[in-house]
């Protein structure tokens, strides 16, 4: 689909189309917490704010994973004037945590820049920090979920491209998400340029009963083509997102 944008671009002398020929590739994501107070103390989130972004020079998607880098001079996270530096994590993977830069926050409505300088070249990814969703189909606080029962929210009509979820268990231990662990698991789940109307928990992350549960979701939108300057925008992402999150309490 992205693909046939090339023929307009091509006919319009656009001056971007050089970025299509780029060989350099972002896989970004970066997602915050609606209303941290909100969370038991038990429930350990480390940050508020999380972002991540592997790196590649590549010129294909098959070629992301097996071409990732750990040599960019500089990754950063751009806010209101204020580079918030990326920590190079090994394997092309780069990240920074407002439980590390205290001054990081996620604020809906406004735009976050991904920066990566490389080779006397700044490379960005530009995108509006869309809202937390409404967690229609969430139990409502004052009734029971049956043990090991799933739970379907409903996406639709907020217009996101995607889902991410998290649960945690009255100790605060993480029991079930759907976060990607490496580039390609971040492929698949970010691909498609659909939008999703509803994301679905196991019940095996409620399985105890009388028991009580932190669910957290975010809605994710994705960047656009128009979006990233100097990336290869037909093989980059960017995504971000803001955790909604609800309690879940199991029946006896």
């Amino acid at each position: 689909m992205r693909l046939l944008l090339l023929l307009p671009l091509l006919l319009s002398g656009c001056d971007r189309i050089d970025d299509y020929f780029s060989n350099v590739v972002a896989e970004g994501l970066f997602v915050g917490v609606e209303d941290p107070g909100e969370l038991p103390e038990e429930v350990d989130i480390d940050s508020a704010a999380t972002a991540e972004a592997w790196i590649a020079r590549a010129t294909s998607l098959t070629d992301i994973e097996r071409n990732l880098v750990d040599d960019a001079d500089r990754v950063a996270l751009t806010h209101d004037g204020t580079n918030h530096d990326f920590t190079n994590e090994g394997d092309g993977l780069y990240s920074i945590a407002s439980g590390v830069d205290s001054e990081l926050e996620y604020r809906v409505g406004e735009r976050y820049r991904l920066r990566v300088w490389d080779n006397e070249t700044v490379y960005v990814a530009e995108l509006e920090a869309p809202p937390a969703p409404d967690l229609d189909g969430a139990p409502a606080e004052d009734e029971f979920h049956p043990a090991g029962q799933a739970i379907t929210i409903d996406l639709g009509g907020q217009g996101y491209n995607n889902a991410l979820y998290l649960v945690f268990d009255q100790d605060g231990n993480l029991v079930a998400d759907n976060r990607p662990e490496s580039v390609s698991d971040y492929l698949d789940w970010i691909g498609g340029n659909d939008t999703v109307d509803e994301v679905t928990i196991p019940g095996s992350a409620f399985s105890d009963a009388g028991a009580a549960y932190v669910l957290g979701v975010a809605g994710i939108i994705r960047a656009e083509d128009a979006d990233f300057e100097n990336f290869n925008p037909l093989l980059s992402n960017f995504a971000m997102g803001s955790l909604a999150v609800a309690p879940v309490i199991t029946a006896p």
